[in-house]
This record gives C-alpha cells, sequence and structure tokens, in this order.
C-alpha cells in the first residue's frame, strides 16, 4: 500500500470510469419512448441512449479505462437478508430485455470489459471496483441513476448521477452529498436508508419517516445507532414508529449497504480504453443502423472515419448581398420555393441576449436552395416582411423570428399583422424537433442537424464574413427536407400542418395582444396580503421575544439555533460565519417535531406570501 501511494505522488492518478449497465440502459429506455429498430427489426431505443451517455462520458471525463457492470441473476446476496427485496417489481419490458445480449455485444466490440457475477448486483460490483480502485491508487468514476450509490463517494470516488433521462448529469462529491441531503455524508446514508426506506427496492424503513424526516434525525443524534439509543426523546407517531420498528431500520440500513467484497477476477490495470478495432466497431454499430453514433466512436477512438461514411457537412456558397440578393429574394418568392431566414443581432458578437423585441436587426441572413443571402439594416426588415406575407419560410423558432414585424410590444407598428400570415407557408424547425422527441430538449437548428437520428451533419465553424446566423439559416433549409420526412413517418406531420402551425399564429397574435391587469384589483390583494403578512411577523417576532429582520439569514440564523435552539449538528456556516437559512436547511426543521417546528413553518409560511406581494401583485400594475 505505501509503495502504491508513493508512486501517486510521482506520477498522476488514472481515472477509471464504471458504468453501471442495468442502470443506464432502464434510464435510457424509458428517455427515449419512440420506438427504434434495427434494420431487422430489433428494439434499439435503449442502445441508442445508452452509448449515447458513453460518448458523453468519454468525452466530458478522458477515463483511462472503462468498466461495465450488470446485474446477473436474482439478487440472492439481498434476498438471504430479506426475502421480499425487489420482489414487487414488475417483468422487464421485452423489448428491453432482447436489448441486454446486444448492449454487452456493443461493449466487447468496443473492447470494454463486461463484468457480472451470478446472485450479486451492479451495485456491489460498482463498490467493489470503487474500493479496490481507490486503493490501488486510481481516481473512480461510477455512472449510475442510483442514488443509494452516494455512499461510496470519498475524494477519489466520484458519483456522476444521471439527473434526467440519461443527458443531465450531475457529479457528486462527499460535499455535494452532504449538500444534497442537508447535513448527512456519505457514510451515513446507509442509516439514511435505514430510516426512510426505498420503495423501488421494497426495503421497509420505518413507517412514516420520510427523507426529509430521516435526515433531520440522522443530523440531530448522528447516526441511526443513536437515533435509536434515543429513541424515547423522539415525540408523538413518529417515535412511536420508530420504537416499534428498531429492527426493520436495522435490517433495512444492512440491506442499503453498498457491498464492497465481491469476489471479483478483473485487473483495473488491464482496463483501458480506446483499445477497440475500428473496423470491428464499425461493422457492430452499423448493423444496427447506428450510422452517426458508429462515425462518433471512430473518431472517439482517434480514428479516422472513411470518406464514404463522413456525416454531411453544410456547405456554404458565398453570400450576395445589395441589389443580387434583392433579385434571388425576388426569384424564389415568385417560384413559392422554401427559404429559411435568421437574424444576425446587433450584439451577437459581444455574446449577450437582448430581447427578441427590443432592437431593429442589424442583418436578415436568407437561405435560397442555391444562395446565401445577406440583408443589412431597413432592407432586412423589409425582406423579413415580405417573407412573413408572401414567402414560404423555414425557421429555427419562427415565432421569435415573426416577432422582429409583428412585435409583442403593441405599442410598437406591426409590419405583418397574423391575419395577413399563411401557417401552410411556415416551416418551424423547434417544432418539427420537439414533435420527434419531445424528450431530448435539444431543438435548436444547430442540434438538431447534428442529431444523428436526424442529419447527423456536422456545420463549419463560424467566422466575421459567415457568422452563426448565416449556418443557421442555411442549416434550417437542409433540415427541412428530412425534418418532413420524418413528421410522415412518425405519424405527426398532420398535428404539425394542421394544429402547430396554425397555433404558433396564434400565440403570435396572443403575445402582441397580451393581457389585462386590474391594477386596483392588484393592490386591493396587496393590501390584504400586507396585513396577514403583518400579523405573522408581529407573531414570529413574539415567538423569538425580540423584533428582528425576518429577511436577513444573519439575524434569522441567530433567531432560529441560538433562540430557538435548533441543532446546527451537520450544518455548514456561510462565508459570513451563520448557519445558512435557505429552504432546504430549515424545511427539515419545520417537520422534525421540535418545539419550534411551528415557528420555523411561520417563516416559510411569511416568505413564501412575502414573495407573491412583492414579484407579483406589486410588481404586475408596473409593467
Amino acid at each position: 500500500m505505501a509503495e502504491t501511494l508513493a508512486a501517486t505522488q510521482d506520477h498522476p492518478r488514472r481515472t477509471i470510469a464504471v458504468i453501471d449497465g442495468n442502470s443506464l440502459m432502464h434510464r435510457a429506455f424509458h428517455a427515449i419512448r419512440q420506438p427504434m429498430t434495427a434494420p431487422d427489426g430489433r428494439a434499439t431505443n435503449a442502445l441508442f441512449g445508452f452509448f449515447n451517455m458513453f460518448i458523453k462520458l468519454v468525452e466530458s471525463f478522458s477515463p483511462d479505462g472503462v468498466i461495465c457492470a450488470f446485474d446477473k441473476g436474482k439478487p440472492q446476496v439481498r434476498i438471504d437478508m430479506l426475502p421480499q427485496y425487489k420482489a414487487q417489481r414488475p417483468p422487464m419490458d421485452e423489448s428491453l430485455h432482447e436489448q441486454f445480449p446486444m448492449v454487452k455485444q456493443l461493449l466487447r466490440a468496443l473492447d470494454v470489459p463486461v463484468v457480472e457475477l451470478q446472485g450479486w448486483e451492479g451495485d456491489d460490483i460498482l463498490g467493489t471496483l470503487a474500493r479496490r480502485g481507490e486503493a490501488e491508487g486510481y481516481d473512480m468514476l461510477l455512472f449510475t441513476g442510483d442514488r443509494d450509490m452516494y455512499q461510496l463517494a470519498t475524494d477519489h470516488v466520484r458519483i456522476v448521477a444521471t439527473k434526467k433521462g440519461v443527458s443531465d448529469v450531475s457529479i457528486m462529491t462527499p460535499e455535494s452529498v452532504d449538500d444534497l441531503y442537508h447535513g448527512v455524508t456519505p457514510r451515513l446514508v446507509p442509516d439514511f436508508y435505514g430510516l426512510k426506506g426505498d420503495t423501488s427496492d421494497n426495503i421497509p424503513g420505518v413507517p412514516g419517516i420520510g427523507p426529509k424526516k430521516a435526515a433531520a434525525l440522522i443530523v440531530q443524534y448522528g447516526s441511526l445507532d443513536n437515533v435509536i439509543a434515543h429513541a424515547d426523546e423522539v415525540k408523538g407517531k413518529m417515535g412511536e414508529n420508530l420504537r416499534a420498528h428498531i429492527d426493520d431500520a436495522l435490517l433495512s440500513r444492512k440491506v442499503a449497504t453498498i457491498r464492497t467484497d465481491a469476489p471479483l477476477d478483473v485487473s483495473l490495470a488491464d482496463a483501458k480504453f480506446p483499445t477497440f478495432d475500428p473496423e470491428e466497431v464499425t461493422k457492430a454499430f452499423s448493423a444496427l443502423g447506428f450510422t452517426g453514433m458508429t462515425q462518433r466512436l471512430v473518431r472517439l477512438g482517434g480514428y479516422d472515419v472513411p470518406q464514404e461514411q463522413a456525416a454531411p457537412s453544410l456547405a456554404l456558397p458565398e453570400p450576395l448581398s445589395g441589389d443580387a440578393a434583392e433579385k434571388r429574394l425576388d426569384a424564389a418568392v415568385a417560384a413559392g420555393s422554401w427559404v429559411a431566414a435568421a437574424l444576425e443581432r446587433p450584439d451577437a458578437k459581444r455574446g449577450q441576449q437582448t430581447a427578441l423585441f427590443d432592437e431593429t436587426p442589424t442583418v436578415l441572413w436568407v437561405a435560397t436552395a442555391e444562395d446565401l443571402l445577406r440583408f443589412a439594416g431597413d432592407a432586412a426588415t423589409s425582406a423579413l416582411a415580405r417573407l412573413a406575407r408572401e414567402g414560404h419560410l423555414v425557421a429555427g423558432d419562427a415565432k421569435a423570428l415573426l416577432h422582429e414585424v409583428c412585435p409583442m410590444d403593441s405599442a410598437e407598428e406591426a409590419l405583418v399583422a397574423p391575419k395577413d400570415m399563411d401557417a401552410a407557408r411556415l416551416f418551424d424547425c423547434g417544432v418539427a424537433g420537439y414533435l420527434l422527441d419531445s424528450d431530448s430538449g435539444h431543438f435548436s437548428v444547430g442540434e438538431l442537424y447534428q442529431n444523428p437520428k436526424v442529419l447527423g451533419g456536422t456545420l463549419p465553424e463560424a467566422t466575421d464574413d459567415v457568422p452563426a446566423a448565416a449556418i443557421e439559416a442555411a442549416a434550417a433549409l437542409a433540415l427541412m427536407p428530412r425534418l418532413a420526412e420524418l413528421l410522415e413517418k412518425d405519424g405527426s406531420d398532420g398535428l404539425f400542418r394542421k394544429v402547430e402551425m396554425p397555433l404558433l399564429l396564434v400565440l403570435l397574435e396572443m403575445e402582441r395582444t397580451g393581457l389585462h391587469a386590474d391594477p386596483e384589483r392588484l393592490r386591493e390583494q396587496s393590501d390584504a396580503l400586507g396585513a396577514e403578512i403583518g400579523r405573522m411577523v408581529a407573531e414570529i417576532h413574539e415567538a423569538a421575544g425580540e423584533d428582528f429582520n425576518i429577511d436577513s439569514p444573519q439575524q434569522l440564523s441567530h433567531v432560529l439555533f441560538d433562540v430557538w435552539g435548533l441543532p446546527t449538528q451537520g450544518l455548514k456556516k456561510t462565508r459570513k460565519g451563520f448557519y445558512s437559512t435557505n429552504a432546504k436547511v430549515i424545511e427539515g426543521f419545520a417537520e422534525g417535531g421540535y418545539e419550534a417546528s411551528k415557528y420555523v413553518r411561520e417563516v416559510l409560511d411569511y416568505r413564501e406570501r412575502a414573495k407573491i406581494k412583492n414579484t407579483y401583485l406589486d410588481a404586475l400594475p408596473q409593467l
């Protein structure tokens, strides 16, 4: 061990990523709901989500090695402790079940070790590899969607936790686990589960104790054992349940504890990435129809993609402006051709965001089938107005673009009214992308153009001569036929044409019309709520025995912890030296059965009412 430590002082620690295969396959399957099939008819949606996550993992963290763990057979290790463990779970969906052998084959094609052990869960394999890797001088990344894995976090073991689907992740360290659970450290996570249980795994815990109460008890007494030792001090129904279910709490903690002693025959030193054969990977992934993903994986390994397999790259013609641009636009409108437009705003180069209706556009970029056109100043406004009235217009966000000639602010002149526009001549790429895959959250023109499920193409870098708006216009026009094809194949084309595009114009008019706010009625409501807030402030001051500013975190901290004597164990101090009073911290006290709990609840209710008064009732009349 000493030799390992000495070695790590002289050389940077290598990073090994371990993927919880079952967790991520389930998340990918449910995140990508639309059917996806290989040419031979096998379902592939979970595989697509899983390997998108895999690519993101490697691109984001550049691990030196990757291992993937899977459950194998019944979780006998825990069933022996708790016979009903996971017994309530329904059988796995057949289309997901058939993708598990496929994901393992694809991982092997990538030369990623697949580790599974009869009767053991992937959690325990991750736990064993985490502790072994840490002891051998590695930094370990555990990629999973299971929160019980947070107990493994240390300075050299981080949990890459999926928050939404498989695209949004957070990095869990000992500090972030502590923050998340309001004072419950990784070491105490099993104690936390011992009290609250886990319905998804059929772990009982103590009835009536949820996560907030469990965290508050653990923080107050320091551990589950100490909570049990002081069970007589816990009041009310919660105390009764605790005293009646001590054995359940201890068993639940044992079941929730990740094992780190699985008998694995795995060498971390042999886990290296990338070491795959690009031809084997191309063959395996292309057979499933994953053309764009195949190219990303091959590039991930540092290999060149053969030219005939390369993703489509957006080609941009030389921009035209002035009279030449006007003539080409005239021709496109007269021919009834689809053209795409995007705005380059005055402050775009400074990287600032402006309201869409606050600035006259500096430049409108228009892409036709043959040309890229540039209109500046008044010519930009005129060109856009003409396209709105007469043209067939494609845009990444058509409503935002049209607000340039039909402003939200009704005090400004509308060059084109919504009634003068035809929904049949509008194509919004973002709306089309949403209809095709509402879960992805990535609907910009650039994201759709580069999405392997749409085009899988590549975009050129923006320059001073050809800025991002010009590229967006050209990419939107290139996207349109592909999106239209996918909408028709998906069965969503009728919804897009008959509902979404007409509704776009309805919303455009609604946003310009605005809504009526009665200042007098709002003032009456503000006065009534203000009187209620005044009574609450008086009650809180009386309970504290002193007047203080409830909105001052420092003064409120003094009252909570010095005057009312709430426990501070596990709480962190702010930079100014007082304990935090954010909602996450004091919510636990409001429900924790303390003598001062009703006053803490009053503070939270005061905050809610004050926010309604200040943010809405007082502010809306000024708008």
